[in-house]
């Protein structure tokens, strides 16, 4: 069984639970009904990265993640020959590991009515907002940015560009690029609260005051690079543009820079 979401080129596959038909079509539906249509398309964000995925040289496949104590995940899925052989990765097929149950569906009143200066909780971490970031990974992944391993924290004997102690905290180039998206969803969302790390130990959760709106998280150089960056290069940045909320460092990027937009926007033509 599956639940084909043909508008988006993504298919909500709950065959791990095949053996219990029930806790299967609760998976599908769950997170093809409720999440995907009912909140991630619901948003303009959502839309531009389901759309992204759309219009991408492939298509994405959801599985739960049914192995307890395990992160959400998207990488591309391993394809074999003929004789059933692993023979690498397919660079058209994405596979998301998420289950819905390991994140909460609301964020709780406590949270919700919190002084923002307390700044108390972690965001980022409701089901759609997991899933959310998980198909900016796909979508990146499809249109051929993999997911670096060099880290963003300074290392003498492994350089790589961006890399300095500010960025450390996003881990990859990769990480920060998809935590951005998601912040600009958050913001639409409502919420003031933004993710500071990839949850990296030692660092921040959560973005300072400072830098919690899109001036402000431009005004750091290490953001400021690696937002340039991911405006010159990635197609869904000049999409981003009419978004016009608390958090959108993208915007506020091209308005200032309109010639990158000019020349990312050549690329969606």
């Amino acid at each position: 069984m599956s639940i084909p979401l043909n508008d988006y080129s993504i298919t909500v596959y709950g065959d791990p639970y095949k053996y219990d038909p029930a806790l299967q079509m609760a998976f599908e539906a769950t997170v093809a009904n409720s999440i995907i249509r009912g909140q991630i398309a619901k948003t303009s964000v959502g839309k531009l990265v389901l759309s992204r995925i759309k219009n991408g040289p492939g298509d994405v496949e959801i599985y739960p993640r049914y192995k307890a104590g395990l992160n959400a995940e998207a990488d591309y899925k391993l394809k074999s020959n003929s004789s059933g052989r692993l023979i690498g990765k397919d660079p058209h097929k994405i596979v998301v590991w998420f289950k819905p149950q390991q994140w909460k569906e609301t964020m709780p009143a406590s949270q919700a009515t919190i002084p923002t200066n307390l700044r108390a909780f972690e965001p980022g971490m409701l089901r759609d907002e997991v899933l959310l970031h998980e198909l900016v990974h796909s979508g990146r992944l499809l249109d051929g940015f993999a997911q670096s391993s060099h880290k963003l924290a300074p290392n003498p004997d492994d350089p790589a560009p961006y890399a300095d102690a500010d960025s450390a905290a996003y881990e990859t180039i990769e990480e920060f690029m998809t935590i951005l998206v998601s912040n600009i969803y958050l913001s639409e969302k409502g919420q003031k609260v933004f993710r500071a790390s990839h949850g990296v130990d030692g660092y921040p959760y959560i973005l300072d005051q400072a830098q919690s709106s899109s001036e402000g998280f431009l005004s750091k150089k290490s953001n400021l690079a690696l937002v340039k960056l991911f405006c010159e290069t990635d197609r869904l940045a000049p999409k981003l543009v009419p978004i016009d909320t608390l958090f959108n460092p993208v915007r506020a990027y091209f308005i200032k820079n309109p010639l990158t937009y000019t020349v990312n926007g050549s690329l969606n033509n």
